[in-house]
């Protein structure tokens, strides 16, 4: 898994413009009357505040991978935090063995989504515990494609497995969301982004992955951080310049503007950051290798 995937970055882009349109659109317009058509066609972007989770999910694939690639290489400790501190990126805990860890991923999913329900409230779609299901799936599937045994496997019964995958996830998702269970439904967005995940890692370089390899998407990929740490403060500023202090809304002419103003400039922002500050710091980080140590196999 040391090859770059373009793939992932055509994900991370479709994460990010998920992330946009569900603050600068969705939660910029007014709640339309049920059983309209409005809502109808709202409710599909209605569910793209997940791309957080999308965004958790390959967090916890790659620096998870990271963790099981490296963590018995002598200044593994040293070199990750370093190199964290420089990407500015989650970090998944690496102070357990990697047997202890890789079977602590199940019950802390599950120790997430009990936290969601026995403790419900905003605070319990905001705070990172109460999120953790999504970046554990991603190392999960770390954990999976590093499995030389089990993912040769998926791979010889690929198709079946994912269709029976998606049946279930079919199924279970029209009842969550149906009878508005999202505690569990948070869960359920996290199986079927490291479905998606695992579809693309199977299908790496497929002529029908075409589209997560495009250059529009690899792009707001590459500035996704930025665009995903900047897009509220400016949406704020650009609306409140030019509505006199009112918040961010398409309500009119003028909250229109505002929000196609707040867009560019943050594209231009998050790729000014991206190419003229972050990149220095990545360079930095990149001067810090493992070293050479003792590989350990991956019993699961």
């Amino acid at each position: 898994m040391s090859n770059r995937t373009r793939e992932l970055d055509g994900i991370r882009g479709i994460a990010i413009l998920m992330i946009l349109v569900w603050h600068c659109i969705v939660c910029q317009t007014r709640q339309p009357e049920p059983g309209t058509l409005a809502a109808v066609l709202r409710s599909v972007p209605g569910v793209f505040w997940s791309g957080v989770d999308l965004f958790f999910l390959l967090s916890g694939f790659l620096v998870g991978g990271l963790v099981l690639d490296n963590h018995a290489k002598r200044g593994f400790l040293k070199v990750f935090w370093l190199r964290r501190c420089c990407r500015i990126l989650p970090v998944l805990c690496v102070l357990l063995g990697r047997r202890v860890w890789v079977h602590a991923l199940g019950p802390l999913i599950v120790a997430a989504c009990a936290l969601r329900l026995a403790f419900p409230g905003f605070h319990a779609f905001v705070n990172t515990p109460f999120r953790l299901d999504a970046l554990l799936c991603g190392a999960g599937v770390a954990v999976l494609v590093r499995n030389e045994t089990v993912w040769a496997t998926v791979r010889r019964r690929r198709r079946p497995l994912l269709g029976s995958l998606c049946s279930v996830l079919l199924v279970t998702g029209t009842v969550l969301f149906a009878n508005g269970l999202l505690s569990l439904a948070l869960l359920w967005f996290a199986v079927f982004y490291a479905t998606l995940l695992i579809f693309v890692l199977l299908y790496q370089g497929s002529r029908h992955k075409w589209l997560l390899r495009t250059r529009v998407l690899c792009f707001w990929g590459s500035i996704s951080y930025g665009l995903f740490m900047f897009h509220q403060g400016i949406s704020g500023l650009c609306h409140g310049w030019l509505r006199n202090g009112a918040g961010p809304s398409l309500g009119n002419a003028h909250g229109m503007r505002g929000t196609v103003l707040a867009f560019l400039a943050c594209t231009a922002a998050a790729w000014l950051s991206r190419r003229f500050y972050e990149s220095r710091f990545l360079k930095i980080g990149n001067r810090f290798r493992y070293s050479a140590g003792v590989e350990h196999v991956l019993v699961v």
